[in-house]
Order: structure tokens, then sequence, then C-alpha cells
């Protein structure tokens, strides 16, 4: 028995879809942006430790902490930007469609610089190095977003140029 849905209801069903598939990419993201900066943050101290002549086992456990705990705090902060800016983003970009890097970028930035400002005060913004170190996670989650859901954009372009073919429910 087959029995064909609404069109309005397909298309929520189809909006829910790619906002569970663009949650799994953000996510993703996130995991390994805070991977890769808490590696970087690990590398960069013992690399310091070391050209200061002070590096020590001690020293290297403390990096090893550090670079954890930051990573804890980065998935926090990524995950929470996730569920409250970056889905709803994703859905209204894809109402229009809009389909670009640059508000995931703004979005990264802005949210990393807020986070920043609660965790630790405000970060200096002109003092170009330092500047960069704080925006790095959040500009590395929202390029590795991208670069995950471009097929998806694609299917979706594919998906508005070619006529579709009723969704029916096979029971």
């Amino acid at each position: 028995m087959t029995a064909q849905i609404p069109q309005a209801r397909e298309d929520e069903l189809v909006a829910q879809i790619k906002a569970h598939i663009a949650f799994e990419h953000m996510l993703v993201s996130v995991l390994i942006g805070a991977g890769v900066s808490a590696a970087a943050l690990f590398v960069v101290n013992n690399a310091v430790s070391l050209a200061k002549g002070g590096w020590s086992l001690a020293i290297f456990l403390a990096t090893g902490l550090d670079a954890v705990w930051f990573a804890f705090v980065v998935f926090l902060v990524g995950f929470g930007a996730v569920v409250a800016v970056g889905v709803p983003l994703f859905l209204a970009l894809e109402k229009v469609p809009y389909r670009r890097l640059w508000p995931y970028i703004l979005a990264a930035v802005i949210l990393q610089y807020a986070a920043h400002a609660l965790i630790f005060g405000p970060p200096p913004l002109f003092e170009k190095p330092a500047t960069f170190l704080i925006f790095a996670p959040g500009l590395l989650m929202a390029g590795l977003f991208w670069r995950r859901i471009q097929p998806l954009w694609r299917a979706g372009k594919m998906e508005n140029e070619a006529p579709k073919p009723p969704l029916r429910i096979v029971h």
C-alpha cells in the first residue's frame, strides 16, 4: 500500500533531514577543530618551553593537561554554538537558498570572540598573531564544515534544477 505525502509535509521532512545532516557535519567539524587546536597548543607550548631551555617531563605533562582542557572547552563552546547558532543559520540560509562560506565564518568569528570574552575577558583585537590564534579554532571549524557540506549543497542545487517525482510512503 502506498500513500502520497502532501507537499508541505514533504518539504518539512526534507528540511529536517537536511538539518540533521548539517548538525552532524557541524559536530564533526567541532570535534576535529577542537582536537587540532589542542594538538597545536600542545606542540607550541612544548616548543616554547624547549626553546627557553626549561623543558622537562613535568612541563610536558602539564602542557598535555592544558591541551586536553583546551580541547574540552573548545568542544563545549563549539557544541553550544552549533546548537544555538549553526543549525538555525543553516536552516535560514537553506530557505533562501544561500550556500556560501562567509556567513559561517562571520558567525564563527563573532562566537569565538564572545566565548573568549566570557571566559577570559576581552581579547586583543589589533595584535595580529594573538588575534589569529584566538579566532583559529572557529575559523578552522567553519572551513571544515564548509568542506563537508558542499556535497549536500551540490545535491540541493541539482534537486532544485531537476523535476521532482512525488514522494510516497510504502507500507
